[in-house]
């Protein structure tokens, strides 16, 4: 005879089944497809530390603001805005072109910038902070912010030398 530990109601007919069944033996249902929430004690160790990880990879819990900040920043500086704006502005004047092409490398600088600029105070904050966490993204977010800062104005004049026509 089983106990009632052992025993859930069938998600479809509602019927006691055991936990472990696969199929309900009142209404013939498969279960293995239908999330059932635990009625055990939940699963630790390894699965949860990897979710865990998963989580925190992804979602920023427990990081600097200005880690996340830095790291948000990078990405946005790898943006090739200067492609956008010779698409975008294809059609319009040689020198408008230009002026689009520099304001859009421009952007990726300022970006750059600002993603070494948090990075730094990230890990000033992490150092006052020992607690605090982040510094993966904070490198992450000045060495991308460096090359982008860098590569993108040297990249824009060559794109405008060769493409557009413009010295």
């Amino acid at each position: 005879m089983s106990t009632p530990a052992d025993e859930r109601p069938c998600p479809f007919c509602q019927e006691m089944i055991k936990v472990t069944a696969v199929k309900c033996r009142f209404c013939g249902e498969f279960l293995q497809d239908v999330k059932v929430a635990p009625t055990v004690e939940p699963v630790t160790g390894d699965t949860e530390e990897k979710s865990t990880r998963v989580v925190r990879a992804v979602v920023p819990i427990g990081r600097s603001l200005w880690a996340i900040a830095s790291g948000y920043l990078g990405l946005a500086a790898l943006v090739p805005f200067f492609l956008f704006a010779f698409i975008i502005f294809s059609e319009a004047r040689l020198d408008l072109r230009k002026t689009v092409l520099m304001l859009s490398s421009l952007i990726n600088s300022l970006l750059g910038l600002m993603a070494i600029v948090t990075g730094i105070a990230a890990l000033l904050s992490i150092r006052a902070n020992p607690g605090t966490k982040g510094v993966p993204r904070a490198v992450f977010g000045m060495i991308v912010g460096l090359v982008a800062g860098i590569a993108y104005p040297i990249l824009t004049q060559w794109f405008i030398a060769s493409y557009v026509g413009i010295e």
